[in-house]
């Protein structure tokens, strides 16, 4: 009895893997996406720019992480700005349907994670097209779409707690010498 029990559950186990919807981790597409720095302009080069994708709800709040990506520092004009993480599975959505998603990218030279960072940003939430990873209803492989609801976005430099103390400090004693 426990042998069928177990039989069962990882009959479960590897259905439940095929089950899964899969995308390729990157914003290489035909239309152009890179990932600008603050000014908008100048784009993210260097792998010291670190990409998380996040399956998301409509509101853009995380769900499950999907996967992370690294930029490609070899790719400068027009296709700077671009990472490339692979193919990743999306949980919790099935194969031949969207997903809606996030991306995050930090510069891991003023942090080493994207809460930790001074230079990050994140983009909207997207649609993705339909997953790939395999069709339940032929066992044929679907491909996996890139990040193509993805739209740029910039990064932004973010003050450290520090610095928001010492203006909040100056505003005071400017506010206090008015009064008198």
């Amino acid at each position: 009895m426990k042998k069928l029990i177990a039989s069962v559950l990882t009959a479960g186990a590897t259905l439940a893997a095929f089950g899964q919807g899969e995308i390729l981790l990157d914003n290489f597409t035909s239309a152009l996406i890179p990932i600008h720095l603050a000014d908008g302009v100048t784009t993210a080069i260097g792998n010291q720019y670190k990409a998380e994708v996040f399956k998301s709800d409509s509101t853009g709040a995380f769900v499950a992480l999907v996967g992370s990506a690294t930029f490609d520092p070899a790719l400068t004009g027009a296709r700077a700005g671009r990472f490339n993480g692979g193919k990743a599975v999306v949980p919790g959505v099935a194969p031949n349907t969207a997903a809606t998603l996030v991306v995050r990218v930090w510069d891991s030279t003023s942090g080493d994670t994207y809460d930790t960072a001074s230079v990050k940003g994140k983009s909207a939430p997207f649609q993705s097209l339909n997953l790939g990873g395999i069709d339940p209803s032929s066992g044929n492989p679907l491909t996996p779409p890139k990040l193509v609801g993805l739209a740029s976005f910039n990064l932004a430099g973010v003050p450290e707690p520090s610095t928001i103390a010492l203006g909040a400090l100056g505003a005071a004693a400017l506010v206090l010498r008015r009064r008198k």
